[in-house]
């Protein structure tokens, strides 16, 4: 387990800047967490103070019960062992670097390069591989100390989607096949919603909020995280909706517009009928999108619930009961 407390890091004399102001964080064993943040939010740091390659002013970094940051130089080299890194630019450093026998390099690099995919391109030299060759490359190494930890900052960040998708697909089956926790630091919102099981946001050094990705993605609470939702699913009102004269006024003349947001096994309850049902109502669905993050199903629909208003309220009321999110949006013309 990866523990954080207090993780504070300043930089500079007179002119300071706090990179990390108070991380708090625990990642447990095995999985794939997500540190999300744009550029500047203070990620690249916060996964460097993980490994002690940035030394914290302040605060503690807790590995499986283990300080790091009581330890001197010559503990912590040992300790990195346990936790290989990836980077967003290729690292092809050899395993002669590590003191390892002749026998065992062979017998290690074969196996990496299995795990990898890479078992034909052994006797390539690094300009003959592609970008995501070289950074398949960078996982075995990465992974050639047998760690128990992988941090991975920006690591697909410079290669293209189609790479992209199969390095993460390779990253998954390690975490699997291994039980290695991986951490990954991105300003990708696709990158977490492929492959990350909870995800934390990062905001000017600030923990903005965590969870897991599912929950965060479809009721998402920081100006970060929306902003980056929108950039994998549109929350906006579609221009066809918005011309309908959308207010947010109330009046008897004007009917209900509601989003709902669905998540896991709601998605396949029937809402809408159980509220004409209920409510004799009839509801217009407008608009609506369902998606995946990883086996997880979640969506929205926006509908228009009819009726007269102590109706539409009753219902509306209904609705807040459910297992769902809902808000309104606004209110339509009853001639939409």
């Amino acid at each position: 387990m990866i523990t954080l407390k207090n993780i504070t890091k300043t930089y500079g004399g007179a002119a300071q800047i706090q990179a990390l102001k108070g991380i708090n964080l625990t990642i447990d064993d095995g999985e794939i967490f997500g540190i999300i943040g744009k550029s500047g939010a203070g990620k690249s740091t916060l996964v460097r103070c993980i490994n002690m390659l940035e030394k914290p002013t302040s605060g503690q970094v807790i590995i499986d019960d283990k300080d790091l940051t009581k330890m001197n130089e010559s503990q912590l080299r040992a300790e990195r062992k346990n936790i290989g890194m990836i980077f967003q630019h290729f690292n092809l450093l050899s395993l002669e670097l590590i003191g390892a026998s002749k026998d065992v390099i062979e017998k290690k690099v074969a196996s990496l390069l299995d795990l990898v995919g890479l078992s034909d391109r052994a006797g390539n030299y690094p300009s003959q591989l592609s970008g995501g060759q070289k950074q398949r490359v960078g996982i075995a190494r990465a992974l050639a100390s047998d760690p128990k930890i992988l941090l991975c900052d920006e690591a697909t960040s410079a290669l293209d989607p189609q790479t992209t998708k199969s390095i993460l697909e390779l990253l998954q089956d390690i975490n699997k096949r291994l039980g290695i926790t991986i951490v990954v630091i991105t300003h990708e919102m696709a990158v977490v919603k492929e492959i990350c099981h909870r995800v934390a946001v990062i905001e000017s050094g600030v923990i903005k909020e965590m969870g897991r990705v599912v929950d965060i993605f479809t009721n998402p609470q920081s100006q970060t995280m929306k902003d980056f939702v929108t950039s994998i699913i549109n929350m906006e009102l579609p221009a066809g909706i918005k011309n309908l004269g959308v207010t947010d006024q109330l009046s008897p003349d004007r009917y209900m517009l509601v989003r709902l947001r669905f998540k896991g096994a709601a998605t396949s309850d029937p809402v809408v009928a159980d509220i004409v049902r209920k409510f004799n109502v009839e509801v217009s669905v407008l608009y609506g999108n369902i998606d995946y993050i990883q086996d997880e199903p979640f969506g929205y629909l926006i509908v228009v619930i009819m009726g007269d208003m102590e109706t539409q309220a009753k219902a509306f009321s209904y609705i807040k009961t459910l297992p769902i999110g809902s808000e309104v949006l606004g209110y339509v013309p009853r001639n939409h």
